[in-house]
């Protein structure tokens, strides 16, 4: 996968560890800025991203079998702009 050079902010579902939390790592590489999203309430491998770039990765809780979750989260993030969901 090529990740562009154009950075931006990427949503990102699922990152706390694994896959996801792979590729939070390479946007951050890359000089985007991250919103991942966890379903535990446990200290995760983004929490630990987050923490060696501030301002750089936000962390969102969001289960997305719960409906009332994801309208949260988008009520949320509705002032911000998001360039890449994934």
């Amino acid at each position: 996968m090529t990740i562009s050079t154009d950075r931006g902010t990427l949503l990102l579902v699922g990152a706390s560890r694994g896959l996801g939390h792979a590729l939070a790592a390479e946007f951050v590489k890359k000089g985007w800025h991250v919103i991942g999203t966890v379903r535990e309430t446990d200290r995760t491998d983004l929490h630990d991203l987050a923490e060696a770039h501030p301002g750089q990765v936000a962390i969102e809780a969001l289960d997305v079998t719960e409906p009332s979750q994801i309208a949260a989260l988008h009520d949320r993030l509705a002032d911000r702009a998001i360039d890449l969901l994934f």
